[in-house]
């Protein structure tokens, strides 16, 4: 896959933008607060349909302005493909690929397939369970489209179900709030299982791709893992054996199992979630654990080799992605080669030769230097090119 060209109005702190990119790589450099990150940030959106530093669209509209537009075009397939996404305040995100409006988001995700890396990542292993899920949500659903529905629908269920459960007192009856919590517990059963099974997978094949990179990075023994951490607890189902070897699929008859055990969970908490006034149970309670040697990184990982995990994850992402869609994905590095050392910067440059790369950073003479020809540069100032 290859972005052409990017078009912005009204986006952030452009009027109006328009950058044409090379095959190969393309560094947009600058000082601060002149808008390079911005760039980068619509080209993930047109491919994600979420931001990477914002969960509100609005942020995203210039100061002033009641709408935004980004158009970008791409070569996929080697088909020439457009993407076109207007948002407006208080409003749903306007979207058409190819000139054809589309009613849905879902339609948008996978249709580009991108791989961000930001020094925010970071914040991946050492924030909670929210930035962690929202991280392998955004990687599958590139992969998976219908997990995106999939996903959008378990939070909507999610939210209502919370609603009636912060509410219980008024419910008319206890037969009626059980009947409601019965309608909704299925729901999240059935997506639950579903979301759990493409986690599981994903992060199987994540941990096998990303310690083979780590170990070529550190030139280290030391096994990179990463583990799928299911809240889920119930006997008679041991989430390791379901999940089988590495990255292996789950078939469908183990989806089975999962939501049986989920909904029989979900019925035997009911009472206790009314005390809450919380819904406590699946798979927006999981989490992933990343290990190095056998320990948690989080807690016994220094800042290092916190970065080279995730460095490690990124570019495996990469072989996932092109293993899956025969496609190479598009790389985009927002201002991540000042904080590593001179060995971890040689290997992550010497993995951009056979993919397109966009990168943001204030000095460009390193690519340069590293990448020749292959390079083609864009000085950013004030939100213009110059």
């Amino acid at each position: 896959m290859i972005v052409k060209d990017l078009t912005l109005l009204n986006f952030r702190n452009y009027k109006e933008l328009e950058i044409e990119f090379s095959d190969g790589v393309n560094v947009i450099y600058g000082q601060n607060g002149q808008g390079k990150t911005n760039i980068v940030e619509a080209v993930f959106f047109c491919s994600s349909a979420r931001s990477h530093r914002t969960n509100s669209d609005s942020d995203m509209i210039m100061y002033g302005e009641n709408e935004c537009k980004m158009k970008l075009d791409f070569r996929k397939e080697d088909r020439e493909e457009e993407i076109e996404i207007i948002l407006r305040r208080n409003s749903r995100k306007n979207i058409k690929i190819n000139g054809v409006h589309q009613t849905r988001v879902s339609n948008l995700v996978g249709q580009l397939n991108t791989i961000l890396f930001a020094p925010e990542d970071l914040m991946i292993i050492k924030e909670g369970p929210a930035q962690r899920r929202k991280y392998i949500d955004i990687s599958i659903s590139q992969l998976k489209p219908v997990y995106f529905s999939r996903i959008a629908e378990y939070a909507k269920v999610v939210q209502q179900k919370n609603a009636l459960l912060k509410n219980v007192k008024q419910v008319a009856d206890m037969g009626s709030f059980l009947d409601m919590m019965e309608v909704f517990n299925q729901r999240i059963a059935f997506l639950g299982a579903y979301i759990i099974k493409d986690r599981i997978e994903y992060i199987g094949s994540l941990s096998k791709y990303a310690d083979e990179v780590h170990k070529k990075l550190t030139n280290s023994s030391e096994k990179l893992e990463i583990k799928y951490i299911v809240s889920l607890s119930v006997e008679g189902i041991n989430f390791d054996i379901v999940a089988g070897k590495e990255g292996e699929e789950i078939h469908d008859a183990n989806v089975g199992e999962i939501e049986a055990a989920l909904k029989r969970k979900l019925d035997a908490s009911v009472r206790v979630e009314a005390k809450r006034g919380v819904s406590i149970i699946g798979p927006h309670r999981d989490d992933f654990v990343v290990l190095l040697g056998g320990k948690e990184i989080k807690t016994y990982g220094s800042q290092g080799q916190q970065r080279t995990a995730m460095i490690a994850a990124k570019l495996a992402e990469i072989d996932i992605v092109t293993e899956i869609t025969e496609e190479k994905p598009v790389l985009i590095l927002d201002d991540v080669m000042s904080e590593l050392d001179e060995n971890r910067r040689g290997f992550l440059l010497n993995a951009l030769y056979n993919v397109q790369t966009i990168i943001t950073c204030t000095d460009k003479s390193i690519y340069e230097r590293h990448l020749g020809e292959n390079v083609k540069c864009f000085n950013i100032d004030d939100a213009k090119i110059i």
